[in-house]
């Protein structure tokens, strides 16, 4: 696999494209989900709904509509590496955007008053009590959303535009479907594959270990939920 440079440009666009997701759509999602959670009224119940549409959406249907929209709303914007990044962080900015507020829903507003009360700033206390709490629900999200890009077709497959910013799903998927399948496709989607799992491994332990002082066991939880029941 690594003397054909097909694959091997696969591999690293799949890398590239997961990474720039990554960096860019869990701030986004992360911003979105503290403003709603943070401001009241219509709007913010209607930006809502539309945050959870690719959850409803077929995804091929979203890759079409985002096909159409660089190729003739803003056709500034070509096919390639750049469409690929802002269709799926589109695609992908519900994660971050959900998990961050079922998070804020969970700490509730206590410990950003106390923070307030002992003299903290806004900034200050974003950055030293906010950020750090919902520091897990960002680190799923971002296992979520690299891991979805890995093995996304649909969305890459309809805003690629050369071999050059070709993902690896798309490179299997052509490949094979041409018949011109081999060792060296089946070496890069064991690789694909490895690469899912890797990112699986490190989002589980990494979750559990930044909320090892927060699990109870299933014991204590039911007695909690039934002495408060009672």
């Amino acid at each position: 696999m690594w003397h054909n440079p097909q694959l091997q440009s696969a591999v690293f666009t799949t890398l590239k494209l997961s990474a720039y997701t990554t960096l860019i759509a869990v701030p986004i999602g992360v911003a979105f989900a503290l403003g709603i959670n943070r401001w009241r009224g219509r709007v913010p119940s209607s930006f809502n709904f539309v945050m959870i549409l690719s959850f409803v959406v077929p995804e091929l249907i979203f890759g079409v509509a985002m096909f159409f929209v660089f190729t003739r709303l803003f056709s500034g914007i070509q096919l390639g590496t750049l469409a690929e990044v802002l269709g799926l962080v589109t695609w992908n900015v519900s994660w971050p955007a959900i998990l961050v507020q079922a998070r804020l829903a969970g700490l509730g507003r206590q410990y950003e008053e106390a923070a307030a009360d002992l003299g903290a700033t806004q900034f200050q206390t974003m950055r030293r009590v906010l950020l750090p709490l919902l520091a897990p629900a960002i680190f799923a999200s971002a296992i979520l959303v690299s891991s979805g890009v890995i093995d996304d077709f649909v969305i890459v497959d309809l805003l690629s535009s050369n071999a050059g910013n070709t993902p690896m799903s798309v490179i299997i998927y052509s490949t094979q479907h041409g018949g011109n399948g081999g060792p060296a496709l089946n070496a890069l989607a064991t690789i694909m594959l490895l690469f899912s799992f890797i990112v699986a491994a490190v989002g589980y332990a990494g979750y559990r270990f930044m909320t090892r002082g927060e699990r109870i066991d299933g014991k204590q939880a039911l007695a909690t939920i039934a002495g408060a029941e009672g």
